[in-house]
């Protein structure tokens, strides 16, 4: 849940109940906003997760053709889109599980994908080939000059008392 007043939470929490994660709009704004003026690029990653113009957040049901198969395994099978994670049947959220965590009936992936039409998985059974432990093919031709950062000044107008403590 999001909570913009801070005496809003116990009440959130309590409507939510155990499962709920009460995050408070004012923090999280002023984190994002300090973290993206340390870390060159965060802006455009959060833009594309939680913007509608690129890759979106999907939750997809665990196909019973992988129950027991391991998410690293799984992973390969959908070669256009990036399992996250796994919600479980009880709702516990599992990010980066590990590529030997193995899959059970009821589960949900938590996938970034572009549109839901990307969620069909393949039914190839092609081994994707692994480069250094990665399942999926990385451009390795693509040579990529190191950045060099210049050191910015930046003016944050209005007052957030989360920005400083």
């Amino acid at each position: 849940a999001l909570c913009a007043l801070e005496q809003n939470q116990a009440i959130l929490e309590k409507i939510g109940g155990p499962k709920t994660h009460v995050m408070h709009l004012e923090k999280f704004m002023g984190k994002i906003m300090v973290q993206s003026s340390r870390t060159a690029g965060l802006c455009h990653v959060m833009s594309s997760l939680f913007g509608y113009a690129d890759s979106e957040f999907y939750l997809h049901p665990v196909p019973e053709s992988f129950f027991g198969m391991s998410f690293g395994r799984a992973n390969r099978n959908f070669p256009n889109v990036i399992l996250a994670g796994v919600m479980s049947k009880i709702g516990k959220t599992i990010l980066c599980p590990g590529a030997d965590y193995k899959l059970s009936e009821g589960e949900t992936f938590i996938v970034i994908a572009e549109d839901e039409t990307a969620l069909t998985p393949s039914i190839d059974d092609t081994p994707v080939p692994e480069v250094a432990g990665y399942p999926r093919e990385l451009a390795l031709d693509v040579v990529r000059e190191k950045t060099v950062l210049q050191p910015d000044n930046i003016l944050i107008v209005g007052w957030n008392r989360e920005l400083l403590p």
